[in-house]
């Protein structure tokens, strides 16, 4: 379907099929078509510098200037750095399949891959900056990209996906809040905003995930094994209801843990639960299908964890829940499908390298280093912190090796996009 508001002749200039003056030029185009391209290279190469970064910072060999403080950087760029560039590709590129009109293409895209980059490096160096200045940079990209999300939704009155709509808001408000809190304006609300930035994306994943992960996994099975992945059914429903639930309790930060634990805890469940029926023992030979699968179960398996180390801090410590949560959940799934939205949406077929499929468990290795290994032998910190950021690293850097040559090219069946 071409999009409503540009003719065929000129979408194939637009994208660089047509000749436009230079191979670079050409790429440059094809960047710029559709916001998955520039948006998964943007996210893979934060991937693969901020979190080595991180450990470096710290371990003190990497001082930054952040006036968020070191801790409070690495947690506001994973969601508002990495996060948010995976989530403005996918949106971008949804919402045309979902409406049929264009999202932002050209120079709005650049704008908004601009608005995201300076987000990123006035945060490095944000204590040597006005507050307001800063916070007007880093808290603009948001805004701007839910205008170009919402155009087309309303337009078409696509009531179904309004709800990304209001979380860009919330996640916006967050961010602000966010700023406040690290310029000392407010000081009591900031670990909030920054638990519930975290559950908005998560609350994304609850939504996305039970759309695609069934999906794919139905597309991808001989006919005969479709019947096992079943039909949408109340248990979805209430797995993504629990994780709004979550949202919305962190979100009054005076609670005590006790009242949130629960809570936390049966949305665990209820999205483990949700993965019964997906026909995830099928897809063990096809590396872009279980990683999928293996980061939905890291949604309830955080989740879970999370409600027990409120629960009983003393039994676990709240960090393994979180990042079960962001390197398992956000981190694996995410990697998952921007290999294979990319590979899809550039008319390629749908089989990920073999580079790409041990990157998935080098992530996997990355979850595991960071959230058990210190369980086992505390001493051993360090080691274990470096390990995880350098299997990240690398898994990022295997996605950039095999795939950006991809997103800055043509589609190989010749189509616009």
């Amino acid at each position: 379907m071409t999009p409503r508001g540009i003719r065929p002749r000129d979408l194939t200039d637009l994208i660089g099929i047509r000749a436009v003056g230079t191979p670079f030029a050409d790429r440059q185009a094809v960047l710029l078509a559709t916001g998955f391209r520039p948006f998964f290279l943007l996210a893979a190469l934060l991937g693969a510098a901020w979190v080595p970064l991180w450990i470096a910072v710290l371990v003190g060999y990497a001082p930054i200037a952040s006036h968020f403080g070191p801790v409070g950087w690495h947690s506001h760029e994973m969601i508002f750095g990495y996060a948010a560039a995976v989530i403005a590709g996918f949106l971008l590129t949804a919402v045309q399949n979902w409406t049929g009109r264009r999202t932002a293409h050209g120079a709005g895209l650049l704008l908004l891959c601009l608005l995201w980059l300076g987000g990123r490096l006035t945060l490095l160096f944000s204590a040597r900056l006005s507050p307001l200045f800063a916070a007007s940079i880093d808290c603009a990209f948001l805004p701007a990209l839910g205008v170009f999300v919402a155009r087309p939704l309303f337009a078409e009155r696509n009531r179904r996906n309004y709800a990304f709509v209001a979380l860009i808001a919330l996640m916006t408000g967050c961010n602000v809040l966010l700023h406040l809190a690290a310029s000392g304006v407010l000081v009591v609300c900031g670990k909030a905003a920054l638990a519930v930035a975290l559950d908005i994306v998560l609350v994304m994943i609850a939504i996305v995930g039970g759309r695609i992960v069934p999906l794919f996994t139905r597309n991808a099975l001989p006919a005969e094994h479709k019947a096992a992945v079943r039909e949408r059914d109340l248990r979805d429903t209430l797995a993504i209801v629990a994780v709004v639930a979550v949202m919305l309790l962190d979100a009054i930060w005076t609670l005590h843990p006790l009242v949130v634990a629960p809570v936390c805890a049966l949305a665990g469940l209820l999205n483990l639960a949700r993965l019964f029926g997906w026909g995830g023992s099928r897809t063990l030979r096809q590396p872009i299908l279980w990683v999928l699968h293996v980061g939905y179960a890291a949604l309830g398996a955080g989740l879970l964890l999370r409600g027990i180390a409120l629960g009983a801090p003393a039994l676990l410590d709240s960090s393994v829940g979180t990042h079960v949560l962001t390197i398992g959940s956000i981190g694996l799934l995410t990697l998952g499908m921007m290999s294979r939205v990319a590979l899809g949406h550039t008319g390629r077929a749908l089989r990920v390298p073999r580079p790409v499929a041990l990157a998935f468990g080098l992530l996997a290795l990355a979850l595991v280093a960071r959230a058990l290994w210190p369980l086992i032998s505390p001493r051993t910190l360090v080691s274990a912190l470096w390990v995880s950021a350098v299997a990240w690293a690398i898994a990022f850097i295997t996605y950039l090796a095999c795939y950006a040559r991809i997103l800055v090219s043509p589609r190989a069946d010749g189509k616009p996009g």
